[in-house]
């Protein structure tokens, strides 16, 4: 888990920063706290793209959100964007601010995708200001280089184990390139990528062994859990099933994944919800999902474990999960406590394959 005390009360310390000024909040957000700033501040627009995170910080507004993988809410000065970074900074407006704060994310390369565009948002005439924000121990510390394409950066703060670093942003960064889309070997389907994805720039090894050990034939309703690019939907569409749902906690892999879905041909058949696990979703024929497994730079089994323990409340009296997990990471169990028929696809030295089923 971030830290986020650290970094709540670094921003806290530095509220006067944001005093007045037109505020843009971008990055992995902790928590809704760290939007005190936005009290002082001239307007703010903040834009998250975990759904959790999202939720915590409509309802510190008085707002509530739904399921829908892009949305906005609005309260006095403040506007909240839960959405892709990239889809919600094209709303806006060009010259309409003058600070930034940063929160790196864990992807420094989506921070870099992002920031041609942000800095082409800043009001030059204002002396614009660019902020980063972040653990040392996830970057922090060498969040400066990340501003250097924006000017000169100085470190403006140092505690809890968090820094802050600052710079008036007097140059404009080149556009990064992106990933060319990586062919899925079977199903015919081709897949765009993008920086903060789960296994961007290639359709990774388990997720590729678990589309080789699906059904020949899907019917009925399938969900894709944890979606990322879209794969296993993508997959389980071309396999037969009636609809997909896609779920997935961060707005840009559900925009990613309705990408893929419209550029394969596929988006009649399928719904996109913002979840976190199962616990708002319906009821599928078939389940399919490759959980992750960590938070920030830990190995965190918790969520999937919650998952498998959900997931029978979640399938049809036939239905099946399919599960692809590392050979390390001790799924079985979980599955047998919960269901009571579950049969091994495959285990391999890397990967281990798991169907489980009620009956």
């Amino acid at each position: 888990m971030a830290n986020e005390d650290g970094l709540t009360t670094l921003i806290a310390h530095n509220g006067a920063l944001f005093s007045g000024k037109r505020l843009l909040v971008v990055g992995d957000i902790p928590n809704e706290r760290v939007l005190a700033p936005a009290s002082q501040a001239a307007s703010c627009t903040a834009i998250a793209d975990n759904y959790l995170v999202a939720r915590r910080l409509a309802a510190a507004l008085g707002q509530e959100l739904g399921p829908q993988p892009r949305q906005r809410v609005s309260h006095g000065s403040v506007t909240l964007h839960f959405a892709d970074l990239t889809e919600a900074l094209t709303e806006v407006p060009a010259g309409s601010i003058d600070t930034v704060l940063l929160f790196l994310p864990k992807h420094k390369r989506l921070a870099q995708e992002a920031l041609p565009t942000i800095a082409a948002l800043l009001d030059p005439s204002a002396s614009p200001m660019v902020y980063a924000a972040g653990e040392n121990s996830a970057g922090g510390r060498s969040a400066g280089s990340l501003l250097k394409a924006l000017g000169e950066p100085f470190k403006a703060d140092l505690r809890r184990k968090c820094t802050l670093f600052a710079v008036k942003a007097t140059g404009r960064p080149a556009a990064t390139g992106g990933y060319a889309p990586v062919e899925i070997p079977a199903h015919g389907l081709t897949l765009a990528q993008a920086p903060g994805i789960f296994s961007e720039g290639r359709l990774d090894e388990g997720t590729a062994l678990l589309i080789s050990l699906l059904p020949q034939q899907v019917t009925g309703r399938a969900l894709d859990l944890g979606c990322g690019s879209g794969a296993l939907g993508l997959c389980l569409a071309r396999l037969g099933a009636k609809s997909v749902t896609f779920s997935d906690v961060s707005a840009r892999a559900l925009a990613l994944a309705a990408r893929n879905a419209r550029d394969n041909g596929i988006g009649a058949q399928c719904e996109f919800i913002a979840s976190d696990g199962l616990s708002a979703l319906g009821t599928y024929d078939t389940i399919a999902v490759n959980p992750p497994f960590h938070e920030g730079t830990r190995h965190e089994e918790s969520p999937a474990q919650r998952m498998i323990e959900e997931a029978p409340a979640h399938l049809s009296p036939d239905g099946s999960l399919y599960l692809v997990g590392n050979s390390f990471l001790n799924y079985e169990r979980a599955l047998r406590a919960a269901f009571p028929v579950v049969d091994v696809l495959e285990k391999g030295k890397s990967y281990h394959v798991f169907r489980a089923r009620k009956r």
